[in-house]
C-alpha cells in the first residue's frame, strides 16, 4: 500500500494466457484485504496484545464513537458507530468498518469517501495510493464497507461460502438464461416458451429460498441496508470528521454512481467534488422492481460486442485467438460464435478437467462472456479460452469461468440492498409482485428489442431478483424515491463510456439532463464498465483536476483510450501504445486501472 500498485499484478496478462484470470484477482484482493483489515491494532492508552474485538466493543458505545489502529502504511483502519435509524435512534447502532488514507500534503483538503461498487463488496481497499493519485494527495480518503456487507456489523450472513456454491450448483443461478437466438424460428415456439417457464420456476423458487434464508439469519436489520441509509451515514462520518459545514465530497463507480445520485439529491446543499462514473438510471432503480432493469442497463451492450468483434478482426490471429485469418472480418468472426452458440444450445459440451466436472451450455456461455465484455483488458484472455472450445472442442477453460465466478463469495448482501431500494409489494402495482408469465414476457422482450445476444444473460453478472418474496421488500423504514434533479451546491462530474454493457450511455445523459447546470458530463470513447475497464490519461488527468482545484470538462468533451484491446504478442511488452508516457502518467494509468478492475466481474 506505500506504493502505487503495479497494474500488470492486476490486470489481465496480454500476452500469455493463463485461464480463469478473474478468479486469481478476486482471491488476490480477498486474501490481501483480509490481511489488510485484520493488522495488529495499535493503541498507546491500551494493551496492543489484547483481542481487538474486546477493545471495539468497549470504545463504542454510542452513535458518533470511533476506534482506529494503524493497519499499513499510511492507512489507519477503524470503526465508527452510526445510528441504525436516524429518525429513531432507539433501534440502536450500526458499526462501519473504515479505513483512511492519510493525505500526503497538508493542511488537507477535507474528506473524500469511497464506494467499491456491487453492492456487495468491501470498500475499506479504496483508502489507497491509487484513489490517492486520482484525486490528488490533499485528502484523506475513506473507504468504507456500506451496511449488511464486509466487516460491517448487522452482515448479511445468510449462506456459508461453501454452502451458496453448492446450492447454486448446476442451477439456473449459476448457468444463466438458456433460449435459442433471435434468428432461429423456435424463439417464440411454445416448447421454447414452456423451457424458458421451466427455467423461469426454478429461478424462483431459488430466490424465494435465498429471501426465507436470509430472513431467518439477520431478520429486522435487512430494514436498514438500502442506499438511502449509506448516504446518511456518508453524510454523518463526513460531520463527525469535519463538522456540520464541510462539504460532502465523494468518488466512485458503477453501483456506486446510484450512491452517488442519492447522496447529491438527498443533500444537495452540502456538496463539495463528487465524481461517478459507469452511470446506472437512479430512476428505474428506485422506481421499478428490478426485472424491468435490463431492458434500460443492456441498451449499449450490442454496441460492445460489435466492438469486441472489431478490434478481434483488427488485430488479427497474432492478437485474437478467435480470428482464423488476417482477412477475417468482424462479421465473419460473429457469425462463427453465433453458430457454435447454436450448436451448443442444442448440444451441451461435457467438461471434466478444471474445477469441477460438468456440463458448458449456450447460456452460461453469454453470461460470462457479458462479463467478460464489462472487463475490455480481459478481451484477449476470453477470446483464448472461447477460441480453445471452438476451434479445439476444449470446454474446460471456458466452464472454469462458469464455476469460479467470484459472485457468490459476496452471499446475498447485494439482494439485502436493491430489495430494501426497490419499490414495496402493493396490489396497486402489479409490477411489484411479478408472475412468471411477466418475467418470461419481459426477457423475450429484452432479447428480441434490446440486447439480441445477451438480452436474457445478465442474472449472473447482476444477481438481482425476486424481492417480491423479501419480507423488507422497500426498507419499510425510510427509503429515496426522488426527486433526481436538485439542485446542487457545487456541479458534480459525471463519466460515462460510449460502449459500456451494463451502465450504458444513455443513463449517464439521463442523469446529466437531470442535474442540468449542476453537473458536467464527461464521455470516453471506449467499451467496457467504468473508464478504468480501458483507461486513458484524458480522463484520468480531467477527474483529478476536478478534485485538486474544481476544474471541470468543456461541454461535448470526450476523450479517447491510450491503450490497446488485444496487443500482437511478443511486438511489445508496453503496457500501452505510447512509448513516450512519463513516469508519472504511468502511475496514473496503473491506478485508473486498477480501481476499473474493482468494477468490472469481478472483485
Amino acid at each position: 500500500m506505500g506504493k502505487p500498485l503495479d497494474i500488470r499484478e492486476v490486470a489481465v496478462e496480454r500476452t500469455s494466457r493463463k485461464p480463469n484470470r478473474t478468479v486469481v484477482v478476486v482471491l488476490g484482493i480477498l486474501i490481501f484485504g483480509a490481511c489488510y483489515r485484520l493488522g495488529t491494532p495499535y493503541n498507546a492508552k491500551n494493551d496492543v496484545h489484547r483481542d481487538l474485538s474486546v477493545q471495539i466493543q468497549e470504545a463504542l458505545t454510542k452513535p458518533g464513537d470511533q476506534f482506529w489502529w494503524s493497519c499499513t502504511n499510511n492507512v489507519d483502519c477503524g470503526r465508527i458507530a452510526v445510528p441504525t435509524d436516524y429518525h429513531n435512534e432507539s433501534i440502536g447502532m450500526t458499526v462501519l468498518a473504515v479505513a483512511r488514507w492519510k493525505a500526503l500534503n497538508s493542511p488537507s483538503k477535507g474528506t473524500v469517501f469511497t464506494n467499491p461498487g456491487g453492492p456487495g463488496a468491501s470498500g475499506t481497499l479504496l483508502a489507497s495510493p491509487w484513489v490517492a493519485n486520482l484525486v490528488g494527495n490533499d485528502y484523506d480518503i475513506i473507504g468504507f464497507d456500506p451496511r449488511g456487507i464486509g466487516q460491517t456489523t448487522p452482515t448479511v450472513r445468510c449462506h456459508t461460502p461453501i454452502s451458496k456454491a453448492v446450492f447454486q450448483a448446476n442451477t439456473v443461478l449459476e448457468n444463466g438464461f438458456s433460449l435459442p437466438q433471435t434468428n432461429d424460428t423456435r424463439l417464440f415456439s411454445s416448447e421454447t416458451r414452456e423451457y424458458y417457464r421451466k427455467q423461469t420456476e426454478e429461478f424462483l423458487a431459488l430466490k424465494k429460498a435465498e429471501a426465507d434464508l436470509c430472513a431467518e439469519h439477520v431478520g429486522e436489520a435487512l430494514r436498514y441496508m438500502g442506499t438511502t441509509f449509506v448516504a446518511r451515514d456518508i453524510d454523518f462520518m463526513n460531520r463527525l470528521f469535519h463538522g456540520d459545514d464541510e462539504p460532502i465530497n465523494f468518488w466512485s463507480g458503477s453501483y456506486g454512481s446510484i450512491l452517488g445520485a442519492y447522496l447529491v439529491n438527498m443533500f444537495p446543499d452540502r456538496i463539495g467534488r463528487v465524481a461517478i462514473d459507469g452511470i446506472a438510471n437512479p430512476v428505474s432503480w428506485a422506481g421499478d422492481p428490478s426485472y424491468l432493469w435490463a431492458r434500460d442497463w443492456l441498451s449499449s451492450t450490442e454496441d460492445t460486442y460489435q466492438w469486441f468483434l472489431s478490434a478481434c478482426a483488427k488485430a488479427g490471429p497474432a492478437g485474437c485467438a478467435l480470428a482464423e485469418s488476417d482477412k477475417d472480418s468482424a462479421q465473419v468472426i460473429g457469425r462463427r460464435i453465433d453458430k457454435f452458440l447454436d450448436h451448443l444450445y442444442d448440444q451441451p459440451l461435457p467438461s471434466t478437467g478444471g474445477m469441477r466436472p460438468g456440463i458448458l451450455i449456450a447460456g452460461a456461455v453469454r453470461a460470462v462472456f457479458l462479463i467478460s465484455l464489462e472487463d475490455a483488458l480481459s478481451w484477449p484472455s476470453f477470446a483464448e479460452d472461447l477460441a480453445e472450445v471452438i476451434y479445439h472442442k476444449n470446454p474446460t477453460p471456458l466452464y472454469t469461468r462458469v464455476v469460479g465466478n467470484p459472485m457468490p463469495l459476496f452471499d446475498l448482501s447485494r439482494s439485502a440492498v436493491t430489495c430494501a431500494d426497490s419499490p414495496p409489494l402493493s396490489s396497486k402495482d402489479p409490477r411489484t409482485n411479478p408472475t412468471v408469465d411477466d418475467l418470461i414476457d419481459e426477457g423475450l422482450y429484452t432479447i428480441t428489442k434490446v440486447s439480441p445476444h445477451f438480452g436474457v444473460s445478465v442474472t449472473i453478472s447482476e444477481p438481482d431478483g425476486g424481492c417480491q418474496f423479501w419480507k423488507y421488500v422497500g426498507g419499510g423504514v425510510e427509503r429515496y424515491n426522488g426527486p433526481w434533479n436538485k439542485t446542487l451546491s457545487n456541479k458534480i462530474l459525471i463519466i460515462s463510456n460510449k460502449a459500456d454493457p451494463v451502465t450504458p450511455i444513455a443513463s449517464g445523459k439521463l442523469l446529466h439532463g437531470l442535474l442540468n447546470d449542476s453537473s458536467a458530463l464527461l464521455v470516453q470513447n471506449s467499451p467496457g464498465h467504468t473508464s478504468g475497464s480501458f483507461p486513458t490519461l484524458c480522463t484520468v488527468k480531467l477527474t483529478r483536476a476536478y478534485f485538486v482545484n474544481g476544474t471541470l470538462p468543456a461541454e461535448g468533451t470526450i476523450c479517447e483510450p491510450d491503450g490497446q484491446l488485444f496487443p500482437v504478442s511478443g511486438k511489445s511488452d508496453k503496457l500501452y501504445e505510447n512509448d513516450e508516457l512519463s513516469d508519472d502518467d504511468q502511475v496514473l494509468l496503473r491506478s485508473a486501472e486498477a480501481l476499473g478492475k474493482l468494477f468490472t466481474k469481478r472483485q
